[in-house]
Protein backbone atom coordinates (compact mmCIF):
# COMPACT_ATOMS: atom_id res chain seq x y z
CA UNK A 1 0.00 0.00 0.00
CA UNK A 2 1.38 3.78 -0.49
CA UNK A 3 0.03 7.05 -1.31
CA UNK A 4 1.93 9.43 -2.74
CA UNK A 5 1.14 13.31 -3.23
CA UNK A 6 2.07 15.95 -5.84
CA UNK A 7 -0.12 18.30 -4.52
CA UNK A 8 0.63 20.32 -1.38
CA UNK A 9 -2.31 19.72 0.27
CA UNK A 10 -2.95 21.00 3.70
CA UNK A 11 0.48 20.00 5.95
CA UNK A 12 1.95 18.09 2.87
CA UNK A 13 4.61 19.40 0.43
CA UNK A 14 4.70 18.77 -2.73
CA UNK A 15 5.62 15.15 -4.17
CA UNK A 16 5.61 13.37 -0.76
CA UNK A 17 5.79 9.60 -0.42
CA UNK A 18 4.75 7.38 2.41
CA UNK A 19 4.18 4.04 1.82
CA UNK A 20 4.65 0.52 3.20
CA UNK A 21 5.42 -3.03 2.16
CA UNK A 22 3.44 -5.81 3.55
CA UNK A 23 3.49 -9.58 3.26
CA UNK A 24 -0.13 -9.98 1.18
CA UNK A 25 0.35 -13.84 2.28
CA UNK A 26 0.27 -12.86 6.58
CA UNK A 27 -0.89 -9.17 6.37
CA UNK A 28 2.58 -8.41 7.74
CA UNK A 29 3.70 -5.13 7.21
CA UNK A 30 7.48 -5.44 6.20
CA UNK A 31 8.82 -1.62 5.33
CA UNK A 32 8.05 1.74 5.67
CA UNK A 33 8.76 3.97 2.79
CA UNK A 34 8.91 7.87 2.89
CA UNK A 35 10.49 11.26 1.68
CA UNK A 36 9.97 13.16 -0.97
CA UNK A 37 10.39 12.14 -4.74
CA UNK A 38 12.56 15.59 -5.11
CA UNK A 39 14.86 15.36 -2.49
CA UNK A 40 15.68 11.25 -1.26
CA UNK A 41 13.13 8.41 -0.43
CA UNK A 42 13.72 5.75 2.29
CA UNK A 43 12.99 2.54 3.33
CA UNK A 44 12.93 1.25 7.24
CA UNK A 45 12.48 -2.33 8.55
CA UNK A 46 9.88 -2.28 11.02
CA UNK A 47 10.32 -2.43 14.00
CA UNK A 48 14.09 -0.98 13.59
CA UNK A 49 15.54 2.56 13.47
CA UNK A 50 17.72 1.59 10.58
CA UNK A 51 16.96 3.57 7.28
CA UNK A 52 18.31 2.92 4.19
CA UNK A 53 17.58 5.52 0.87
CA UNK A 54 16.57 3.98 -2.65
CA UNK A 55 15.73 7.05 -4.65
CA UNK A 56 17.94 10.42 -4.45
CA UNK A 57 16.93 13.43 -7.12
CA UNK A 58 19.46 14.63 -9.26
CA UNK A 59 19.03 17.51 -11.62
CA UNK A 60 20.02 16.29 -14.93
CA UNK A 61 21.03 12.91 -16.52
CA UNK A 62 24.60 11.40 -15.18
CA UNK A 63 27.35 10.62 -17.44
CA UNK A 64 28.41 7.18 -18.16
CA UNK A 65 31.68 6.20 -18.36
CA UNK A 66 33.33 2.78 -18.54
CA UNK A 67 36.67 2.35 -18.81
CA UNK A 68 38.15 1.15 -22.51
CA UNK A 69 37.61 -2.14 -23.69
CA UNK A 70 41.18 -3.26 -23.18
CA UNK A 71 40.72 -2.96 -19.69
CA UNK A 72 38.05 -4.80 -18.27
CA UNK A 73 37.44 -8.35 -17.29
CA UNK A 74 35.74 -10.70 -20.31
CA UNK A 75 32.25 -10.76 -17.91
CA UNK A 76 32.17 -6.92 -17.43
CA UNK A 77 29.05 -5.12 -18.65
CA UNK A 78 30.88 -2.78 -21.34
CA UNK A 79 32.46 -5.86 -23.13
CA UNK A 80 29.47 -7.75 -22.86
CA UNK A 81 26.77 -5.39 -23.90
CA UNK A 82 29.46 -3.73 -26.82
CA UNK A 83 27.60 -5.40 -29.63
CA UNK A 84 23.97 -4.34 -28.47
CA UNK A 85 24.93 -0.76 -27.80
CA UNK A 86 26.86 -0.61 -30.93
CA UNK A 87 23.88 -1.67 -33.00
CA UNK A 88 21.20 0.34 -31.27
CA UNK A 89 23.53 3.58 -31.97
CA UNK A 90 23.22 2.18 -35.48
CA UNK A 91 19.51 1.99 -35.06
CA UNK A 92 19.67 -1.83 -35.92
CA UNK A 93 16.92 -3.69 -34.12
CA UNK A 94 17.37 -6.68 -35.49
CA UNK A 95 21.17 -7.31 -35.02
CA UNK A 96 20.57 -5.51 -31.01
CA UNK A 97 18.00 -8.10 -30.61
CA UNK A 98 20.24 -11.12 -31.75
CA UNK A 99 23.12 -9.83 -29.64
CA UNK A 100 20.77 -9.29 -26.27
CA UNK A 101 19.50 -12.86 -26.86
CA UNK A 102 23.27 -14.13 -27.11
CA UNK A 103 24.23 -12.14 -24.13
CA UNK A 104 21.33 -13.82 -22.45
CA UNK A 105 21.95 -17.14 -23.12
CA UNK A 106 25.87 -16.55 -22.17
CA UNK A 107 24.69 -15.24 -19.32
CA UNK A 108 21.95 -18.27 -18.24
CA UNK A 109 24.69 -20.92 -19.36
CA UNK A 110 27.71 -18.88 -16.55
CA UNK A 111 24.83 -18.77 -13.89
CA UNK A 112 23.92 -22.70 -14.32
CA UNK A 113 27.20 -23.99 -14.44
CA UNK A 114 28.12 -21.89 -11.59
CA UNK A 115 31.25 -20.12 -13.52
CA UNK A 116 30.00 -16.79 -12.82
CA UNK A 117 28.35 -14.88 -9.13
CA UNK A 118 27.11 -11.35 -9.63
CA UNK A 119 29.70 -9.13 -7.43
CA UNK A 120 26.87 -6.31 -7.38
CA UNK A 121 23.87 -8.62 -6.70
CA UNK A 122 22.08 -10.92 -3.97
CA UNK A 123 19.57 -13.39 -5.42
CA UNK A 124 16.55 -13.32 -3.04
CA UNK A 125 14.86 -16.06 -2.16
CA UNK A 126 11.84 -15.08 -4.47
CA UNK A 127 14.68 -15.40 -7.37
CA UNK A 128 15.22 -11.89 -8.29
CA UNK A 129 17.95 -10.06 -7.70
CA UNK A 130 18.30 -7.06 -5.80
CA UNK A 131 21.54 -4.50 -6.16
CA UNK A 132 23.44 -5.02 -2.51
CA UNK A 133 23.75 -1.45 -1.97
CA UNK A 134 20.29 -1.13 -2.72
CA UNK A 135 17.22 -2.90 -0.10
CA UNK A 136 19.98 -5.70 0.88
CA UNK A 137 17.40 -7.12 3.35
CA UNK A 138 15.10 -7.87 0.59
CA UNK A 139 16.70 -10.92 0.48
CA UNK A 140 15.03 -12.38 3.43
CA UNK A 141 10.98 -11.43 1.92
CA UNK A 142 8.94 -14.40 0.95
CA UNK A 143 9.09 -16.09 -2.45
Amino acid sequence: ASTQSTWALVGGQWHDVDGDITDTSTNTKLYNIFGNWSDRIWVQPVGTNRQEYVHEYWEGPLKFTTPPLEDQQPLETGRLWRLVHEALNRGDFHTATEARREVEVQGEALLADGLWKPQHFNQGTNGMYYHKNILPHLDSLPS
